[in-house]
């Protein structure tokens, strides 16, 4: 039986310095909700991530998997009509300029609109998804998957490195009749299936701290593709100037930032791609 660490009482700053520690020993976020002491987080419980938290003198408490109630996690900050465990997530309700609605089922997927980052990435969406071929790169719940496809885009292919998170996209996709349209694998099944036919253009979609971008956006599959815009958030303000310096190596171009409260979110276009990415190829290594 899994057991899981409810972390409570963060801010912003502190919640990014705790995932750049368990980014370390490969533990990543199950949850993240925003409540009127701070950030809440929870995690798999094994003894290193309970040093971490010793360490950085966080409270936290331990939990079993029977302990976690999905459905009472999600009411309590999913942005959403509940119908017995799930949600209804209309664009206009979330001041998202966009028509009609979608659903989630809850699930150990993040992505249950209780951080502010995923609500600033489906604003920028709009303006990017109708029409074209999506990446989802950590899908969570599949809520941004989900996002794309209402949002009129072609086709989406997404990725989680959490199995459960596969699962928890998997059944939002087929929840919303996109099964055909949108697909859900481990990053490196998706990626060698999206390069063996690369698409003209695709918009990547990634809401991550800037340490697990630096992990996630895997540059030897990104020079196969001829061009591709890139939608980033989960970037706290301190961080963008470090990240805009480490994506640019690779030759993007920088072309907007948007910010709400202490996050940001950058949109780069990557022109000709492949030409400004072989000239960097060793460039993740450097940085």
């Amino acid at each position: 039986m899994e057991r899981f660490l409810r972390v409570v009482g963060m801010d912003g700053k502190r919640f990014s310095d705790l995932e750049k520690q368990l980014l370390s020993i490969d533990v990543q976020p199950l949850w993240i909700s925003e409540s009127e002491s701070g950030l809440e987080v929870g995690i798999l419980s094994t003894q290193k991530a309970q040093e971490i938290l010793k360490a950085m003198q966080l409270p936290f408490e331990e939990l079993s998997s029977h302990t976690i109630d999905w459905d009472a996690q999600w009411a309590s900050f999913a942005k959403g009509v509940a119908h017995e465990g799930v949600y209804e997530i209309e664009f206009s309700k979330l001041e998202i300029e966009a028509e009609g609605s979608f659903f989630l089922k809850a699930g150990p997927g993040f992505g249950d609109l209780s951080h502010p980052t995923t609500q600033l990435m489906m604003n920028l969406m709009v303006r990017y998804c109708r029409g074209n071929y999506c990446i989802d790169i950590g899908s969570g719940s599949g809520i941004l998957t989900v996002a794309a496809m209402k949002l009129g885009a072609s086709r989406v292919e997404a990725c989680d490195i959490d199995e459960q998170a596969v699962v928890h996209t998997r059944e939002n996709i087929a929840l919303n009749h996109f099964e055909g349209k949108a697909s859900v694998h481990l990053p490196e099944e998706m990626w060698k299936a999206v390069t063996a036919s690369p698409p003209a253009s695709p918009v990547i979609l990634i809401n991550m701290i800037e340490s697990e971008q630096r992990q996630a956006l895997p540059w030897n599959y990104l020079k196969k593709l001829p061009a591709f815009t890139l939608i980033a958030s989960g970037l706290l303000k301190e961080d963008t100037r470090s990240y805009c310096n480490w994506i640019q190596s690779f030759g993007p171009r920088l072309q907007s930032t948007v910010d709400s409260g202490e996050w940001s979110a950058l949109i780069f276009e990557f022109a000709a791609a492949k030409d400004n990415l072989e000239s960097s190829e060793s460039g993740f290594e450097r940085l």
